[in-house]
C-alpha cells in the first residue's frame, strides 16, 4: 500500500532532484532547509538548496491543486527580504574564496504567472522555473547529466546573481 506524497513536497522533490542529477555535490537533506543567519537571528526556511564549488541555488515553491492564476507577490518579497541576510551567512558559513554566487529562483507547478509577478521577479533577480521548465530540465538532465547545469543556469538564472 502507497501513499501518495502531497503536491507541494511532490515539486520540492522533483527540483531537489534535477539539481541532484545535475551533479550538485551539496544539496539540502531535510524537507525543510534552515539557514541560520546570525546568534540574534531565527533561522530562515528555504525549500531546496544546491551548491556546487562555485554557485549556490536557492529555490522557493509554490503550487495550485488547480492549474490557474496565483500571485507569487509575498514569495517574491519573502526573498528580497532575506536575500542579504542569506548570502552573509553562506559567506560567512563556507568562506569567501572563492566567492560564491548565489542564484534565486521560483519553481511553481499549476501558476500562471500574472505578466506583474514576472516582472517583478525579473527585476529582483529571482529565475523561474514553471512545470514546463522543470519537465524539460528532467529530460534533459536525464540525457546530458552533469552537463546540462550550464544550459539550465543560464535559461533560467541569466544576469541574476546576487
Amino acid at each position: 500500500m502507497t501513499k501518495p506524497k502531497p503536491s507541494d513536497r511532490q515539486l520540492e522533490d522533483d527540483v531537489w532532484c534535477i539539481l541532484y542529477k545535475m551533479g550538485f555535490k551539496e544539496l539540502n537533506e531535510a524537507r525543510r532547509c534552515m539557514i541560520q543567519l546570525g546568534e540574534q537571528s531565527p533561522p530562515r526556511q528555504v525549500d531546496v538548496f544546491a551548491k556546487d564549488d562555485e554557485t549556490v541555488f536557492i529555490v522557493e515553491c509554490t503550487q495550485a491543486e488547480e492549474a490557474g492564476p496565483k500571485s507569487v507577490k509575498a514569495l517574491v518579497d519573502k526573498i528580497n527580504g532575506m536575500r542579504e541576510d542569506v548570502i552573509k551567512a553562506i559567506h560567512s558559513y563556507y568562506g569567501k574564496t572563492p566567492k560564491l554566487k548565489v542564484k534565486w529562483a521560483i519553481a511553481t507547478r499549476n501558476v500562471e504567472w500574472r505578466v506583474a509577478d514576472r516582472k517583478r521577479a525579473e527585476e529582483s533577480k529571482i529565475g523561474i522555473l514553471t512545470e514546463a521548465d522543470i519537465a524539460y530540465f528532467d529530460r534533459l538532465t536525464d540525457l546530458l547529466k552533469e552537463g546540462s547545469r550550464l544550459s539550465v543556469s543560464c535559461a533560467v538564472f541569466e544576469g541574476r546573481e546576487s
